[in-house]
């Protein structure tokens, strides 16, 4: 299956993808897990806040 079918079966894009590449591409489980850790820890963060 061509990179193309893939995009059209999943309703993406060839310049969505390589921004993804160009953004995660490099990065390891770990490193991908990072930033939701944090987005949770500031949510809670600002509901003690408020």
């Amino acid at each position: 299956m061509s990179a193309l079918d893939l995009y059209r079966k999943h309703g993406t894009s060839d310049a969505a993808f390589s921004n993804w590449r160009r953004k995660c591409g490099g990065m390891e489980v770990a490193d991908a897990k990072r930033p939701k850790a944090r987005e949770a820890e500031n949510a809670k963060l600002k509901k003690m806040l408020a």
